[in-house]
C-alpha cells in the first residue's frame, strides 16, 4: 500500500474513532425558538355587549313565592363594557341599574297588602356583573372557556326600620338568566376558536415548511417538528400567548429542495418546552457552492513553481466522505516560451475553521499528481510541500457573510396579514466544520436569550365570538 493510502487510513480513523460502515450523516439536532402572538378581543367585547340582556322587565306582573310577591326590572344603562386589570383572566364588568318592589302573597285585614321596595326609574340601585373566563389551549388549536359570573351590588337592597336584604331575589333572577349566556359563550368560545384560529395554525404550518430564499445561493429550511403552546394572559384588550416551535433548522448554500412535504399540522403540546442551552444553526454547503467560492479566491490563479515554469488553476472541485475532503484541480504548466502541459492534482484532507477571521481552510493531508508525461509528474513530486503550503494558505473562503445575513437582515415568515414574523439571531458561535457527503457541515449555535422573533404587526385581527 502506498504511503498517501496509510495517511489517508489513520486519518479517518482519527476522526471517526473506528469508521462505521454507512457514510455519516449531518447531526440532526433540534432548536426551538418562540413566537409570540397576540389576539385582539375588542370584537369579543363588542359581541359580549351585543348579546348581555339590555333590559329584564317584569314590572307589570307579580312574581308569587311561597310567602311573598314581587316585581323588578333590570336594565343596562348604556355604559360600555370595561376591562379589569391585567392577569390570567378574561374578566369584563357591565354595569346594570335595577328597582325591586316586594309584598306580602295574601292581603292583610283592614291593610291589604303589605308592600315595600328599593330604587325606581329616577334613582335606581346599582350592581356590577362581571364575567370572568380563564382562556386555555386544546390540542386541537382551539380555545377553552370555563366562565363564570359574579355580581357586585353598589348599593343593596334593604328595606322596613329593620334593614333586611331583599336583594337576593334580584340576584336569583339574573343568575338564572346569566346560566344560559355562559353556556353560550363557552360553547361559542369553543367552536368560534377551532373555526377561525386552527386554520391560521394551518397557514403557519405550510410557510414554516416552504423553504426560504435568502439569496441567489442560500435557502433556510426550518423543517418543524412540533409546538408548545404557552397560557394565555390578558394584557389592554389583548389576549396574549406564545407558541414555541421545536425544529431542525437547515441553511443550505448551493442548490437546496425547492418544495418539502408539509404534512399535516401537529396537535399542539399544552406542556413547558425544554430549556435548551444554546440554538443550533447549521449550515451545509454544497460542495459545488464550496467550489464556486474556493474558486473566486483564487484571484491570482497562477503557482510560481521557479523562475522558468508557473502553473495555472483552471478548475477546483471538492468532494467528501466520512470527514476528509478531496479536492481535485485541473492545472495548466506553463513556461515563458508558451509551452503548457495539463496536470491533475487530487489533495486530501480536512476542513478548518477559524473562529477569529470567520475563514474555512484545508489541512492537507497528502496530495498526488497525475499527468500524461511520467517525467513530469515526477517533477512535481518535488515540489509537493510548496504546492501543499500554497493550497492551505489560497484554498480558504469565508462564511461572515452567512453569519451577516443571519443577524443583520434576518428571516421573514410571512403567513399572510395575520402571521409575519422576522427571525434574527445574535451572538452566532462557530462551532465546528466537518466533510460529509452532502457538502461542508458548519455548525453555529447562538444562545436562545438573544435569538428572538418580532411580531409585525403585533395582533392578528380581532377575534369574533358570535
Amino acid at each position: 500500500m502506498r504511503l498517501s493510502g496509510i495517511v489517508l487510513l489513520m486519518a479517518i480513523l482519527w476522526l471517526d474513532g473506528i469508521a462505521p460502515a454507512n457514510a455519516r450523516t449531518p447531526p440532526d439536532e433540534a432548536s426551538y425558538v418562540t413566537i409570540p402572538l397576540s389576539i385582539g378581543l375588542d370584537r369579543f367585547q363588542q359581541d359580549l355587549d351585543a348579546v348581555l340582556p339590555q333590559v329584564i322587565d317584569q314590572s307589570e306582573d307579580w312574581v308569587t313565592e311561597s310567602n311573598f310577591r314581587y316585581q323588578y326590572k333590570l336594565w343596562k344603562p348604556g355604559l360600555p363594557i370595561e376591562w379589569n386589570g391585567e392577569n390570567d383572566l378574561l374578566s369584563l364588568t357591565a354595569e346594570y341599574h335595577y328597582w325591586l318592589k316586594v309584598s306580602s302573597r295574601d292581603k292583610f285585614p283592614f291593610i291589604g297588602y303589605l308592600t315595600t321596595s328599593c330604587g325606581s326609574t329616577s334613582d335606581p340601585r346599582r350592581v356590577l356583573f362581571t364575567l370572568n373566563t380563564p382562556l386555555a389551549w386544546d390540542a386541537s388549536w382551539g380555545l377553552v372557556s370555563d366562565a363564570t359570573m359574579s355580581s357586585d351590588y353598589i348599593n343593596r337592597c334593604k328595606v322596613t326600620f329593620l334593614n333586611i336584604d331583599i336583594t337576593g331575589v334580584i340576584d336569583d333572577q339574573f343568575q338564572k338568566e346569566a346560566g344560559d349566556l355562559i353556556a353560550q359563550i363557552n360553547q361559542s368560545v369553543e367552536e368560534t376558536s377551532r373555526e377561525e384560529l386552527r386554520p391560521l395554525g394551518e397557514r403557519l404550518w405550510v410557510e414554516l415548511n416552504k423553504p426560504l430564499v435568502l439569496d441567489d445561493n442560500l435557502t433556510l429550511q426550518i423543517n418543524p417538528e412540533s409546538v408548545y403552546a404557552s397560557p394565555i394572559q390578558f394584557v389592554s384588550g389583548l389576549a396574549q400567548s406564545s407558541i414555541t416551535l421545536k425544529a431542525h433548522p437547515l441553511l443550505i448554500a448551493g442548490d437546496a429542495q425547492s418544495t418539502i412535504e408539509s404534512g399535516s399540522l401537529p396537535d399542539l403540546l399544552i406542556t413547558d418546552p425544554p430549556e435548551p442551552d444554546n440554538i443550533h444553526l447549521p449550515v451545509l454547503i454544497r460542495y459545488d457552492e464550496a467550489s464556486r467560492l474556493i474558486g473566486e479566491n483564487l484571484t491570482d490563479g497562477t503557482i510560481p513553481l521557479n523562475d522558468q515554469v508557473q502553473i495555472r488553476i483552471e478548475s477546483v472541485l471538492l468532494t467528501g466522505q466520512d470527514g476528509v475532503l478531496q479536492i481535485s484541480t485541473q492545472l495548466i504548466l506553463f513556461d515563458q516560451l508558451g509551452n503548457q502541459a495539463p496536470v491533475k492534482a487530487v489533495l486530501t484532507g480536512v476542513p478548518e475553521l477559524s473562529v477569529d477571521d470567520r475563514r474555512i481552510s484545508i489541512s492537507v493531508m497528502d496530495i498526488q499528481f497525475s499527468s500524461s508525461f511520467p517525467l513530469l509528474q515526477n517533477l512535481l513530486a518535488l515540489y509537493k510541500a510548496d504546492f501543499i503550503e500554497w493550497a492551505e494558505s489560497e484554498m480558504t473562503f469565508d462564511y461572515q457573510s452567512l453569519i451577516d445575513l443571519m443577524q443583520d437582515d434576518g428571516f421573514e415568515v410571512d403567513a399572510g396579514n395575520e402571521f409575519h414574523w422576522r427571525l434574527r439571531f445574535e451572538d452566532i458561535t462557530p462551532q465546528s466544520a466537518e466533510a460529509l457527503p452532502e457538502g461542508l457541515w458548519l455548525k453555529l449555535t447562538a444562545t436562545p436569550s438573544v435569538a428572538t422573533i418580532e411580531t409585525l404587526p403585533t395582533a392578528i385581527p380581532d377575534w369574533t365570538l358570535f
